[in-house]
């Protein structure tokens, strides 16, 4: 019987089948958001895909039907907890989730070939042309320069008090505005600027105004 082989070899018996105890990541390592009945909430998986899109570090981000949301990883466990705070202010049921989200597919592991983290806001250079989209997934987006972006996001606004109209007129009166272009899922919009160095000036004459504002993930189109 296959059960006495391992008395035969003189071995231990198999150990029970019971749940190997996991060993829980440390939470200040977490860099991953779990969302948990976006669905209930009216924020269905484009919503949610897009609403973190724009928020600064967002990697990727891996809907889950079950649990009605998702997971969202960013590039650190800081820019996971910023993303946490606006999520909460946009009224996206978000939680830091229990372990960091593995890498999206074709990503390299991180620190690969580094000897030094590299400083925000270096150069990613793109993959190379005809590379093969991983998987079957949606192949992940290049993020854009942070320095080439002359786009603003405002997510959680409406919460802090200003409605899309009042919104798009505080930044339509500062220097450098092309557009406005609203966004109520996200509870605000993007506002678009003539550069990288007047929409960083928007960021802080918004924060000045207590407008929750940050550089967009990419810029807008004109």
């Amino acid at each position: 019987g296959g059960g006495a082989d391992w008395a035969a070899a003189g071995g231990q018996p198999p150990p029970p089948a019971g749940r190997r105890p996991r060993i829980p990541e440390d939470p200040g390592h977490v860099d991953t958001l779990a969302v948990v009945g976006a669905a209930e909430a009216g924020f269905d998986e484009a919503a949610l895909e897009g609403f973190f899109c724009g928020l600064q570090g967002f990697v990727a981000f891996k809907a889950n039907l079950r649990m009605g949301g998702g997971f969202a990883k960013f590039e650190s466990p800081a820019l996971a907890v910023a993303a946490l705070g606006a999520a909460r202010e946009a009224g996206v049921p978000a939680e830091m989730a229990r372990s960091s989200m593995g890498a999206p597919p074709g990503a390299p592991p991180a620190g690969a070939g580094l000897l030094t983290p590299a400083p925000y806001g270096a150069h990613q250079p793109p993959p190379p042309p005809g590379a093969p989209p991983s998987g079957g997934l949606k192949r992940p987006r290049i993020p854009e320069d942070p320095e080439n972006i002359d786009t603003v996001a405002s997510v959680g606004a409406n919460e802090a008090g200003f409605d899309l109209v009042s919104l798009e007129a505080f930044f339509s009166q500062l220097p450098g505005f092309v557009v406005f272009k609203a966004n109520s899922r996200m509870g605000g919009g993007f506002a678009k600027f003539e550069s990288p160095a007047l929409a960083t000036a928007a960021v802080a004459a918004a924060w000045d105004a207590g407008v929750p504002a940050d550089m967009a993930r990419s810029s807008m189109g004109a």
